[in-house]
Protein backbone atom coordinates (compact mmCIF):
# COMPACT_ATOMS: atom_id res chain seq x y z
CA UNK A 1 0.00 0.00 0.00
CA UNK A 2 0.67 3.57 0.14
CA UNK A 3 2.33 5.40 2.83
CA UNK A 4 0.64 9.12 2.64
CA UNK A 5 2.83 12.16 4.21
CA UNK A 6 1.16 15.39 6.01
CA UNK A 7 1.43 17.43 2.43
CA UNK A 8 -1.03 15.85 -0.76
CA UNK A 9 1.38 14.95 -3.41
CA UNK A 10 3.94 13.89 -1.62
CA UNK A 11 3.73 10.45 -0.87
CA UNK A 12 5.69 7.43 -0.67
CA UNK A 13 5.32 4.76 -3.46
CA UNK A 14 5.35 1.32 -3.32
CA UNK A 15 7.55 -0.45 -5.36
CA UNK A 16 6.45 -1.89 -8.87
CA UNK A 17 8.44 -5.01 -9.84
CA UNK A 18 8.97 -6.27 -13.41
CA UNK A 19 6.83 -8.96 -13.21
CA UNK A 20 3.94 -7.15 -11.19
CA UNK A 21 3.93 -3.98 -14.45
CA UNK A 22 4.00 -6.98 -16.96
CA UNK A 23 0.38 -8.81 -15.22
CA UNK A 24 -0.95 -5.11 -14.82
CA UNK A 25 -0.55 -3.46 -17.89
CA UNK A 26 -1.19 -6.93 -20.22
CA UNK A 27 -4.01 -7.40 -17.94
CA UNK A 28 -5.50 -3.79 -18.70
CA UNK A 29 -5.38 -4.44 -22.98
CA UNK A 30 -6.67 -8.10 -22.71
CA UNK A 31 -6.92 -9.59 -25.04
CA UNK A 32 -5.61 -6.99 -27.04
CA UNK A 33 -0.71 -7.21 -27.07
CA UNK A 34 1.50 -5.26 -26.36
CA UNK A 35 4.80 -4.66 -28.22
CA UNK A 36 7.92 -5.27 -26.38
CA UNK A 37 9.19 -1.87 -26.93
CA UNK A 38 5.84 0.00 -25.66
CA UNK A 39 6.33 -2.44 -22.26
CA UNK A 40 10.17 -1.22 -22.31
CA UNK A 41 9.29 2.54 -22.56
CA UNK A 42 6.61 2.07 -19.44
CA UNK A 43 9.32 -0.06 -17.66
CA UNK A 44 11.85 2.88 -17.73
CA UNK A 45 9.13 4.85 -16.20
CA UNK A 46 9.78 2.77 -12.73
CA UNK A 47 13.64 2.59 -13.05
CA UNK A 48 13.42 -0.86 -14.27
CA UNK A 49 15.60 -1.98 -16.92
CA UNK A 50 15.13 -3.29 -20.29
CA UNK A 51 16.87 -6.59 -19.50
CA UNK A 52 14.76 -7.24 -16.01
CA UNK A 53 11.88 -6.54 -18.16
CA UNK A 54 12.90 -9.11 -20.40
CA UNK A 55 14.17 -11.90 -18.31
CA UNK A 56 10.11 -11.63 -16.10
CA UNK A 57 8.55 -12.06 -19.91
CA UNK A 58 10.48 -15.04 -20.68
CA UNK A 59 9.86 -16.32 -17.33
CA UNK A 60 6.18 -15.57 -16.89
CA UNK A 61 6.07 -17.29 -20.76
CA UNK A 62 7.61 -20.54 -19.39
CA UNK A 63 5.04 -20.48 -16.44
CA UNK A 64 2.52 -20.45 -18.82
CA UNK A 65 1.20 -16.86 -17.59
CA UNK A 66 1.79 -14.82 -20.50
CA UNK A 67 2.06 -15.85 -24.67
CA UNK A 68 3.69 -14.37 -27.82
CA UNK A 69 1.66 -14.28 -31.01
CA UNK A 70 3.36 -14.63 -34.51
CA UNK A 71 3.99 -10.52 -34.10
CA UNK A 72 6.38 -11.15 -31.10
CA UNK A 73 3.45 -8.72 -28.95
CA UNK A 74 2.73 -10.12 -25.40
CA UNK A 75 -1.13 -10.77 -23.92
CA UNK A 76 -1.75 -12.76 -20.97
CA UNK A 77 -2.10 -16.48 -21.56
CA UNK A 78 -6.42 -17.46 -20.66
CA UNK A 79 -5.98 -19.16 -17.25
CA UNK A 80 -4.25 -15.63 -16.11
CA UNK A 81 -6.92 -13.77 -17.72
CA UNK A 82 -9.39 -15.91 -16.14
CA UNK A 83 -8.13 -14.03 -12.77
CA UNK A 84 -7.92 -10.12 -14.60
CA UNK A 85 -11.91 -10.76 -15.82
CA UNK A 86 -12.46 -10.90 -11.82
CA UNK A 87 -10.51 -8.06 -10.86
CA UNK A 88 -12.26 -6.16 -13.45
CA UNK A 89 -15.05 -6.72 -11.76
CA UNK A 90 -14.70 -3.42 -9.47
CA UNK A 91 -15.97 -1.23 -11.78
CA UNK A 92 -19.68 -2.98 -11.51
CA UNK A 93 -19.66 -1.26 -7.96
CA UNK A 94 -23.21 -2.51 -6.49
CA UNK A 95 -24.32 -4.42 -9.34
CA UNK A 96 -22.12 -7.47 -7.55
CA UNK A 97 -24.27 -7.99 -4.88
CA UNK A 98 -28.43 -7.85 -4.44
CA UNK A 99 -30.52 -7.45 -1.20
CA UNK A 100 -29.65 -9.59 1.90
CA UNK A 101 -32.00 -11.64 3.54
CA UNK A 102 -30.11 -13.01 6.23
CA UNK A 103 -28.38 -16.07 4.34
CA UNK A 104 -25.49 -17.30 4.28
CA UNK A 105 -23.51 -19.33 1.98
CA UNK A 106 -21.47 -22.21 3.58
CA UNK A 107 -18.33 -24.43 2.04
CA UNK A 108 -16.76 -27.50 3.40
CA UNK A 109 -12.88 -27.96 2.06
CA UNK A 110 -12.63 -31.52 1.42
CA UNK A 111 -9.93 -32.79 4.46
CA UNK A 112 -7.74 -34.82 2.20
CA UNK A 113 -6.43 -32.38 0.32
CA UNK A 114 -2.73 -31.76 0.78
CA UNK A 115 -1.38 -28.80 2.48
CA UNK A 116 -0.30 -26.82 -1.30
CA UNK A 117 -3.35 -27.27 -2.94
CA UNK A 118 -4.86 -26.54 0.64
CA UNK A 119 -3.42 -23.53 0.49
CA UNK A 120 -4.15 -22.09 -3.02
CA UNK A 121 -8.07 -23.45 -1.96
CA UNK A 122 -8.03 -20.71 0.90
CA UNK A 123 -6.43 -18.03 -0.88
CA UNK A 124 -8.90 -18.15 -3.74
CA UNK A 125 -12.00 -18.50 -0.75
CA UNK A 126 -10.07 -15.45 1.02
CA UNK A 127 -10.54 -13.27 -2.14
CA UNK A 128 -13.86 -14.28 -2.69
CA UNK A 129 -15.14 -13.09 0.50
CA UNK A 130 -15.56 -16.19 2.91
CA UNK A 131 -14.10 -16.00 5.90
CA UNK A 132 -13.16 -19.59 7.72
CA UNK A 133 -15.38 -20.20 11.00
CA UNK A 134 -13.58 -23.33 12.01
CA UNK A 135 -11.14 -25.63 9.84
CA UNK A 136 -12.46 -26.55 6.65
CA UNK A 137 -15.49 -24.28 7.09
CA UNK A 138 -16.25 -21.05 5.64
CA UNK A 139 -19.06 -19.02 4.82
CA UNK A 140 -19.87 -15.58 3.48
CA UNK A 141 -23.54 -13.65 3.28
CA UNK A 142 -25.62 -14.92 0.41
CA UNK A 143 -25.95 -11.69 -1.40
CA UNK A 144 -23.58 -11.97 -4.32
CA UNK A 145 -25.28 -11.79 -7.66
CA UNK A 146 -25.44 -14.14 -10.32
CA UNK A 147 -25.92 -17.99 -10.49
CA UNK A 148 -24.58 -19.69 -7.57
CA UNK A 149 -23.04 -22.15 -10.44
CA UNK A 150 -21.21 -19.47 -11.74
CA UNK A 151 -19.77 -18.48 -8.48
CA UNK A 152 -18.97 -22.52 -7.74
CA UNK A 153 -16.68 -22.65 -11.10
CA UNK A 154 -15.36 -19.43 -10.20
CA UNK A 155 -13.69 -20.79 -6.51
CA UNK A 156 -12.90 -23.85 -8.45
CA UNK A 157 -10.94 -21.41 -11.38
CA UNK A 158 -9.16 -19.51 -8.45
CA UNK A 159 -8.65 -21.95 -6.57
CA UNK A 160 -7.45 -24.59 -8.59
CA UNK A 161 -9.35 -27.30 -7.42
CA UNK A 162 -13.09 -28.29 -7.19
CA UNK A 163 -12.37 -30.56 -3.68
CA UNK A 164 -15.69 -28.91 -1.79
CA UNK A 165 -19.24 -28.62 -1.28
CA UNK A 166 -21.62 -25.33 -0.97
CA UNK A 167 -24.73 -24.90 0.44
CA UNK A 168 -27.01 -22.56 1.04
CA UNK A 169 -28.36 -21.92 4.62
CA UNK A 170 -30.93 -19.25 6.49
CA UNK A 171 -29.67 -20.24 9.91
CA UNK A 172 -26.03 -21.41 10.80
CA UNK A 173 -25.92 -22.72 14.13
CA UNK A 174 -23.13 -24.50 16.59
CA UNK A 175 -23.78 -26.74 19.27
CA UNK A 176 -23.71 -23.98 21.77
CA UNK A 177 -26.31 -21.75 20.06
CA UNK A 178 -26.63 -19.25 16.71
CA UNK A 179 -22.91 -18.43 15.79
CA UNK A 180 -21.88 -14.40 15.70
CA UNK A 181 -20.44 -14.75 11.85
CA UNK A 182 -20.49 -11.66 11.21
CA UNK A 183 -17.13 -11.07 13.67
CA UNK A 184 -15.41 -12.61 11.10
CA UNK A 185 -14.94 -9.59 8.79
CA UNK A 186 -13.33 -6.80 10.49
CA UNK A 187 -15.50 -4.02 8.90
CA UNK A 188 -14.38 -1.41 11.24
CA UNK A 189 -11.25 -1.62 9.10
CA UNK A 190 -13.31 -2.03 5.76
CA UNK A 191 -15.30 1.08 6.43
CA UNK A 192 -11.75 3.29 8.02
CA UNK A 193 -10.12 1.77 4.62
CA UNK A 194 -13.32 3.34 1.92
CA UNK A 195 -12.58 6.55 4.00
CA UNK A 196 -8.59 6.59 3.25
CA UNK A 197 -8.93 5.63 -0.32
CA UNK A 198 -11.55 7.52 -1.45
CA UNK A 199 -9.68 10.70 -0.02
CA UNK A 200 -6.36 9.82 -1.47
CA UNK A 201 -7.86 9.69 -4.77
CA UNK A 202 -9.42 12.66 -4.67
CA UNK A 203 -6.33 14.46 -3.13
CA UNK A 204 -4.12 12.83 -6.65
CA UNK A 205 -6.52 14.01 -8.83
CA UNK A 206 -5.80 17.91 -7.41
CA UNK A 207 -2.19 17.04 -6.99
CA UNK A 208 -1.41 15.85 -10.43
CA UNK A 209 -3.78 18.36 -12.67
CA UNK A 210 -0.87 19.98 -13.69
CA UNK A 211 2.20 17.91 -12.78
CA UNK A 212 4.59 16.10 -15.31
CA UNK A 213 3.53 13.41 -17.99
CA UNK A 214 5.94 10.96 -15.86
CA UNK A 215 4.73 11.71 -12.62
CA UNK A 216 1.22 11.10 -13.75
CA UNK A 217 1.66 7.81 -14.93
CA UNK A 218 3.61 6.53 -12.40
CA UNK A 219 1.41 7.47 -9.63
CA UNK A 220 -2.10 6.74 -11.16
CA UNK A 221 -0.79 3.37 -12.11
CA UNK A 222 0.21 2.64 -8.26
CA UNK A 223 -2.39 5.05 -6.62
CA UNK A 224 -5.36 3.47 -8.89
CA UNK A 225 -3.73 0.07 -8.99
CA UNK A 226 -3.89 -0.20 -5.01
CA UNK A 227 -7.86 1.05 -4.90
CA UNK A 228 -9.33 -1.80 -7.81
CA UNK A 229 -6.53 -4.21 -6.32
CA UNK A 230 -9.07 -3.33 -2.67
CA UNK A 231 -12.25 -2.84 -4.46
CA UNK A 232 -11.64 -6.60 -6.46
CA UNK A 233 -10.96 -8.39 -2.99
CA UNK A 234 -13.59 -6.08 -1.52
CA UNK A 235 -15.85 -9.20 0.61
CA UNK A 236 -18.81 -6.96 -0.62
CA UNK A 237 -20.32 -7.40 2.85
CA UNK A 238 -24.38 -6.00 2.96
CA UNK A 239 -26.14 -3.51 5.46
CA UNK A 240 -26.44 -3.81 8.35
CA UNK A 241 -22.95 -5.70 8.60
CA UNK A 242 -21.16 -2.43 6.67
CA UNK A 243 -22.14 1.03 5.94
CA UNK A 244 -22.37 0.29 1.85
CA UNK A 245 -22.75 4.03 1.21
CA UNK A 246 -18.88 4.53 1.83
CA UNK A 247 -17.70 1.58 -0.60
CA UNK A 248 -20.19 2.75 -3.03
CA UNK A 249 -18.39 6.25 -2.82
CA UNK A 250 -15.28 4.81 -3.07
CA UNK A 251 -15.94 3.08 -6.43
CA UNK A 252 -17.65 6.38 -7.60
CA UNK A 253 -14.26 8.12 -6.83
CA UNK A 254 -12.35 4.88 -8.51
CA UNK A 255 -14.47 5.43 -11.80
CA UNK A 256 -13.84 9.04 -12.04
CA UNK A 257 -10.00 8.30 -11.56
CA UNK A 258 -10.58 5.69 -13.99
CA UNK A 259 -11.57 7.82 -16.52
CA UNK A 260 -9.71 10.97 -15.59
CA UNK A 261 -6.46 9.47 -15.80
CA UNK A 262 -6.81 6.49 -18.25
CA UNK A 263 -7.28 8.92 -21.08
CA UNK A 264 -3.35 10.55 -20.26
CA UNK A 265 -2.61 6.88 -20.53
CA UNK A 266 -3.97 5.81 -23.64
CA UNK A 267 -2.87 9.27 -25.52
CA UNK A 268 0.66 8.33 -24.41
CA UNK A 269 1.01 4.83 -25.40
CA UNK A 270 -1.69 4.89 -28.46
CA UNK A 271 -5.07 3.69 -28.09
CA UNK A 272 -4.07 0.17 -29.51
CA UNK A 273 -2.80 -1.06 -26.31
CA UNK A 274 -4.73 -0.65 -23.13
CA UNK A 275 -8.17 -0.85 -22.83
CA UNK A 276 -9.05 -0.34 -19.29
CA UNK A 277 -6.69 0.78 -16.59
CA UNK A 278 -4.00 -0.79 -15.29
CA UNK A 279 -5.18 -2.46 -12.33
CA UNK A 280 -1.82 -2.45 -10.12
CA UNK A 281 -2.43 -6.08 -9.24
CA UNK A 282 0.01 -8.82 -10.43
Amino acid sequence: MIEMSSEPGQTALREVTARSLLLDLLGASEPDAWPVKVLVEVASLFGISENALRVNTTRLLSRGMLEQDNRGFYRLAPTTGTIRHWVNRWSLGEERVVPWRGGWLSLTVDPALDARDLAKLERALHRLGLRRQMAGYWVRPNNLSGALADFLAQIATMGDSDHFVIAVADVVQGASGKLDLASLWDTRALEQLYRSQTERLENSLLALEKAPLDQVLRETFIYGGDVIHSLAQDPMLPEPMIDVSLRAALTDSMRKYDQTFRARWREHFGNDYLNSFPAGTG
